[in-house]
């Protein structure tokens, strides 16, 4: 567009319908189009040999072509705070790990405090015997157990596995609150970049609508170069915000199902992990 746009402003200079100012900011613009251009080619390139490479892709093979991603679908997007905290809580597989310590330390100190109280057996047999006479024998014990002389390395024993127990439990609760902030935080940031997302559409269907008027405009000699510029100017920033706003968008997605302990596009559904060979 800029250079169709210094064409014809050329021939309005050559013609005299448009000042000779107009042309030369024009073609300052085009050559700052070309660096930019430029700068681009670069930089894709530099990301096109780092992906080869972090893909194990040789550098001479072309990489292969990537099926047009979709709009994204915020429809599924969640609403309900409080339910996304209590699922992302109650299925997250650090928090799952963590209860399980907190059950085995319960456990463990149960039955280390039951070795250092008093402990009770009652036992009864009986038997009988058929020869060479019938005779029969009962027995009933009852034992009656408490350690004494140990040191009291029993009942430490157990104060110590109360005191892991308690805090086992602290550190869950403070992981639990973290949890809740890390969730509550992705969760906000994605409902922002919903919102951001349909702004940034609309912004760029109301900047294309308006550089084709002015576009048309100057091409029936009603307005300037100056006018078409600055409408091209807020096509590509309205086409760059769309395009980061799309990316911060699935970004947030992405980092929401983390927070949560959901599963991510790609990783195994099942509860074995994959055997790499």
């Amino acid at each position: 567009p800029t250079r169709r746009s210094s064409d014809l402003t050329s021939e309005q200079v050559r013609v005299g319908k448009t000042a000779q100012k107009d042309v030369l900011q024009a073609k300052a613009d085009l050559a700052n189009a070309k660096v930019t251009e430029l700068q681009s080619r670069n930089t894709s390139a530099t990301d096109i040999a780092t992906l080869k490479s972090l893909i194990g892709l040789p550098s001479r093979d072309p990489l292969p072509t990537l099926p047009p991603y979709p709009q994204p679908d915020t429809s599924q997007v969640p609403s309900d705070l409080n339910k996304v905290l209590d699922d992302g809580i109650a299925a997250r597989p650090d928090l799952q790990a963590q209860r399980s310590t907190v059950r085995s330390l319960e456990f463990s100190a149960r039955s280390l405090a039951i070795q250092a109280g008093v402990n009770v057996t009652l036992d009864a047999t009986f038997g009988a015997s058929f020869a060479p006479s019938y005779l029969e024998n009962r027995l009933l014990t009852f034992t009656v157990s408490y350690p004494i002389f140990d040191g009291g390395s029993s009942r430490a024993a157990a104060r110590a596995a109360g005191y892991n127990v308690k805090s086992a439990k602290e550190t869950l609760a403070q992981a639990e609150r973290e949890a809740r902030a890390q969730i509550e935080t992705a969760f906000v940031l994605l409902r922002q970049n919903v919102e951001r997302l349909s702004a940034a559409k609309d912004a760029y269907a109301a900047a294309l609508e308006n550089y084709n008027a002015a576009s048309e405009s100057q091409r029936l000699g009603a307005s300037t170069i100056i006018d078409v510029l600055t409408a091209n100017v807020s096509l590509i920033t309205a086409e760059s915000n769309q395009i980061q706003a799309v990316y911060d968008y699935y970004i947030s997605e992405v980092q929401l199902r983390l927070a949560t302990g959901e599963r991510l596009l790609g990783e195994p559904t099942g509860d074995r992990l994959p055997q790499y060979k």
